[in-house]
C-alpha cells in the first residue's frame, strides 16, 4: 500500500478542512498523475475538502468514515464508495493509495510501505499535524521526483 501526503517545514498538513499553502501547480500534476486509474482512500473531511473543487475522475474513491448519516445517504456513486474501516473488509492491493487526512494514515500506517511526500517549502498556521510514519518503519528516500522553489516530491520506502 502507497500513501501520498503533502507536509509543510513547520510539520502542518492541515487548517481545517483544507491545505494551509496556495495551490502548487507541481504537486497538484503530481497527485494527479499519479492516482490517475488507483483506488485513492481517503477521510471524509478530506474527500469533502476536496470535491466541493474537484471530482477526482479517473479514480476509485473510498472514504472513511465512522458518522452513519455519510455512510448511508453517499453511496450513490459507483466510483465512490463510503465505509466504515473499522468493521471493513476491503481487498486492498499495493497499488491502493492513502490520501489523508491524518487518522486515516495512522489506521492504515502499518500497511503503508511507501509514502510520497511533498515536502512543501515554508511554515504555515494549521491545525493538523503530520503523522509520524517512521513509527512503522524507517524512512528511507527512494527516489527524488522533482523540486521547485515550492516543494520537493521525494518517494520514501518504509522498512
Amino acid at each position: 500500500m502507497k500513501a501520498i501526503i503533502a507536509i509543510s517545514e513547520n510539520g502542518i498538513i492541515g487548517k481545517g478542512d483544507f491545505l494551509p499553502w496556495p495551490k502548487i501547480k507541481e504537486d497538484m500534476k503530481f497527485f494527479k498523475d499519479f492516482t490517475m486509474g488507483r483506488t485513492l482512500i481517503m477521510g471524509s473531511k478530506t474527500y469533502f475538502g476536496i470535491v466541493q473543487f474537484n471530482q477526482l475522475p479517473g479514480r476509485k474513491l473510498l472514504v472513511a468514515s465512522k458518522r452513519h448519516e455519510i455512510l448511508n445517504k453517499n453511496n450513490k456513486n459507483q466510483d465512490h464508495f463510503f465505509f466504515d474501516p473499522r468493521f471493513s473488509t476491503l481487498d486492498l492491493d499495493d497499488d491502493t493509495v492513502i490520501a489523508g487526512g491524518k487518522s486515516i494514515y495512522e489506521f492504515y500506517g502499518p500497511l503503508i510501505k511507501t509514502v510520497y511526500i511533498t515536502h512543501v517549502k515554508g511554515e504555515f498556521d494549521g491545525d493538523v499535524a503530520a503523522p509520524d510514519f517512521s513509527r512503522y518503519g524507517k524512512l528511507i528516500p527512494a527516489e527524488n521526483i522533482l523540486e521547485t522553489d515550492k516543494c520537493r516530491i521525494v518517494k520514501y520506502k518504509i522498512g
